[in-house]
């Protein structure tokens, strides 16, 4: 599956492709793999989608940025704005107050996330619909790999 987002179509064909060839196996279905390729316009606020605190500390930090932007994390991320690291909402400097530069952790953090909260919270900035289009993929070319109920009841008939 491949989704533009950000009209760069080429580069997105272009590590499809590089993706598809790092991934083939050797034999027709001996190892299946699914390549997916989103534009990522917003990043952090991916990311963000998966923030659950999970100790004191990150408690914390969700607080101090609620009362400093007003913002919630399961409304509003589509105000975050990419800005100068001193704008209240500036995108990267709110995943740094919560969770801070770790490229490997926000990705765990993503890896372990409740899909139901990425569609929730996602529906704003774009994640929703990907996420949508993904599951849609899945049912018409590999229903043998997902419940169509559970995708039905995240994201309709």
């Amino acid at each position: 599956m491949l989704r533009d987002a950000d009209n760069r179509r080429d580069d997105r064909r272009a590590g499809f492709a590089q993706a598809e060839r790092a991934c083939r196996s050797t034999t027709p279905c001996d190892k299946p793999a699914l390549l997916t390729g989103l534009a990522i316009t917003e990043r952090e606020a991916w990311v963000l989608a998966s923030f659950v605190p999970s100790n004191d500390d990150e408690r914390r930090a969700l607080e101090r940025e609620r009362s400093r932007t007003g913002l919630s994390l399961d409304g509003d991320l589509d105000e975050l704005v990419n800005a100068t690291r001193e704008h209240d909402r500036d995108n990267k400097r709110v995943l740094l107050a919560l969770m801070g530069s770790d490229e490997e952790s926000h990705c765990e953090r993503i890896e372990q996330g409740e899909l139901s909260l990425f569609v929730r919270r996602g529906a704003t900035i774009g994640l929703t619909d990907a996420l949508s289009g993904f599951a849609q993929w899945l049912l018409e070319c590999h229903a043998a790999l997902v419940d169509r109920a559970k995708i039905q009841a995240l994201f309709g008939p």
